[in-house]
């Protein structure tokens, strides 16, 4: 039980939260492979270069998850969409930092790239999840 300032005494339930955490990771897998597809077509179709395709389809998709995570995820939350549309991008940025932290962590310390990027993915999950339920979607 959590006391809050103005109902009194409520019970929380992880029910709620876990159920949320899978909307959140189902997003993370659609985005992942609409991304890759949309990566696809900018190289094979398009015939930009690997860099182009993947900063084209990284633009498209990142504010398709964005209207998604809020959508179906988190909730518009109270501070405006322009403000939360900036704070996702700020939250992006850091938990792809903190991933990169991970990644270079643990290739120093000589594990397979392979399976060190496994580590840097679930740090820049967890990171981001917390960041957007936390502040961005709050």
């Amino acid at each position: 039980m959590i006391a809050t300032g103005d109902r009194g005494v409520f019970e929380m339930s992880l029910k709620p939260e876990f159920l949320k955490v899978i909307r959140f990771l189902a997003v993370g897998a659609f985005n992942t492979l609409a991304g890759y597809l949309l990566f696809a077509a900018f190289y094979l179709g398009a015939k930009f270069s690997a860099n182009l395709s993947n900063a084209l389809s990284y633009l498209i998709m990142i504010s398709i998850a964005f209207v998604l995570y809020e959508r179906f995820v988190f909730g518009a939350g109270q501070k405006g969409r322009l403000r939360s549309g900036l704070l996702y991008l700020l939250s992006a940025g850091f938990a792809f930092l903190c991933n990169l932290a991970v990644l270079n962590g643990l290739l120093t310390a000589g594990m397979s790239p392979l399976i060190a990027q496994i580590g840097a993915m679930a740090t820049y999950s967890i990171v981001f999840y917390l960041c957007n339920r936390l502040i961005v979607f709050r």
